[in-house]
């Protein structure tokens, strides 16, 4: 039987570090279009069903099969920003790297693998790196 603590963790221990309820899209309609997080990283997907009694949306996860869908907390959505989106060289943005969004810079326009050569603001060259879109997002 799971513990009390063991059930609250499973329940938030996908929460995005670093959330501001402030910026979180509070309704969101069946059908809209959404990036999920989940275990650290960002995905595309829409909402399939509204709130439940608990106040969570269902979401399908795009490219996964429907075994996949779950309820999540509006906290694991935002809306679905940069997907196409062509940033600039110098934009600057955060970026997603192990759960924590960094502020850095657009260094290297899109690569043949639809990846941008990022810089992290204070850290060394050494950390540059080539990144998905899915990872990028404009500074909040």
């Amino acid at each position: 039987m799971m513990s009390v603590c063991s059930y609250l963790y499973a329940q938030t221990s996908d929460i995005p570090p670093g959330v501001n309820m402030n910026n979180v899209k509070k309704n969101w309609n069946v059908g809209d279009k959404a990036e999920i997080y989940w275990k650290g990283s960002w995905y595309k997907g829409s909402i399939v069903a509204g709130k439940n009694a608990q106040g969570r949306y269902k979401v399908h996860y795009d490219g996964y099969d429907s075994n996949w869908d779950e309820y999540v907390d509006i906290r694991r959505l935002r809306p679905l920003e940069g997907a196409g989106e062509e940033w600039q060289v110098g934009d600057q943005v955060e970026i997603l790297w192990k759960g924590q969004w960094y502020k850095g810079s657009i260094i290297s326009g899109r690569n043949s693998q639809g990846k941008y050569k990022v810089h992290y603001d204070g850290y060394d060259s050494n950390w540059d790196e080539y990144v998905e879109t899915n990872r990028l997002r404009k500074i909040q």
